[in-house]
């Protein structure tokens, strides 16, 4: 049996397997809530898990109002993908 190649990753760093939690997140939220999760997944804190929430950069960045991203935010804890803290989503 001869062996499978190496796989060799072209962006070392910065990246994430996408694994069970994403695929559920994926067939459970809306579009817009799912593309914030997203989001959140790859500018969290890779230690803790944790993003500080600043809804006026969010609704820049993803390019929708702020009260929406609060309400997507809200989605998020109610489907118990997401807890929240004050500013603080883990």
């Amino acid at each position: 049996m001869s062996a499978l190649p190496r796989l060799v990753l072209k962006q070392p760093t910065g990246w994430f397997a996408a694994g069970r939690e994403v695929a559920e997140a994926l067939a459970l939220l809306p579009d817009p809530v799912f593309r914030l999760y997203m989001y959140l997944c790859l500018n969290a804190d890779r230690h803790t898990g944790r993003f500080r929430i600043d809804s006026l950069n969010l609704a820049r960045v993803l390019e929708r109002d702020p009260t929406v991203i609060e309400g997507h935010l809200d989605e998020l804890c109610s489907r118990g993908v997401c807890h929240r803290r004050a500013d603080i989503v883990e």
